[in-house]
């Protein structure tokens, strides 16, 4: 096992530092947190990284929380401000939020890596997108985002499809060679009244003379 993450290099790092400084609470938290990413790696049977730190980071995290909560409602308060000053070391080594920015960018570079072009594409979308804003943002924000842009996406292709087809039908109606500008549709020739359709009547043969 072999590790590949600069979250448990800084980690490491802090140890020495709190050692040096007989920081016994952040030292404590700090060891706490490094077995609990190498009991994770061992039972993945994968090499460490960020991500394997990011998750024993926000598991530790959780159990702060639900011990923080019992020891308040024990009346502890002590050990309440202990748990918190070791839930706020092991926070900071959580990567920071991603803005909407951010958010929106990673998810139109998705949209394009998979070639998505409609809802129906939504897994192949979050495959790439989950991996990048694992824990910094919400699911549901960053499913409805993806949701949300190939909604747009789609719409983008349709009103272009729209234009293409207008553009295509005004070339279809003019003639050739009539000089008329692009997209306009040549006059209609009047309609031919009655007396103009009448055929002229023939004029009677003139009555065949007989000898004498």
């Amino acid at each position: 096992m072999t590790s590949q993450s600069a979250i448990l290099d800084r980690i490491l790092a802090d140890v020495k530092e709190a050692m040096k400084a007989k920081d016994h609470l952040k030292l404590d938290a700090l060891r706490t947190l490094h077995s609990d990413i190498k009991n994770i790696a061992i039972n993945a049977q994968t090499d460490i990284t960020d991500e394997t730190c990011i998750d024993a980071i926000s598991r530790s995290l959780k159990q702060k929380g639900d011990a923080i909560e019992q020891f308040r409602k024990a009346g502890r308060d002590d050990l309440v401000a202990e748990e918190t000053a070791k839930a706020d070391a092991m926070r900071g080594y959580l990567p920071a939020a991603l803005s909407a920015e951010e958010l929106e960018k990673i998810v139109r570079d998705a949209i394009a890596e998979a070639g998505a072009t409609s809802r129906k594409d939504m897994g192949a979308v979050m495959k790439i997108v989950t991996p990048k804003t694992k824990r910094r943002r919400p699911r549901r924000e960053r499913a409805g985002a993806a949701a949300a842009r190939l909604e747009k996406e789609r719409t983008f292709r349709k009103a272009g499809a729209r234009r293409r087809a207008l553009w295509l039908f005004s070339r279809w109606r003019l003639p050739r060679g009539s000089g008329a500008p692009a997209g306009s549709v040549p006059r209609a020739a009047p309609p031919r009244t009655r007396a103009s359709s009448r055929i002229p009547a023939r004029r009677p043969a003139p009555p065949r003379r007989w000898p004498p």
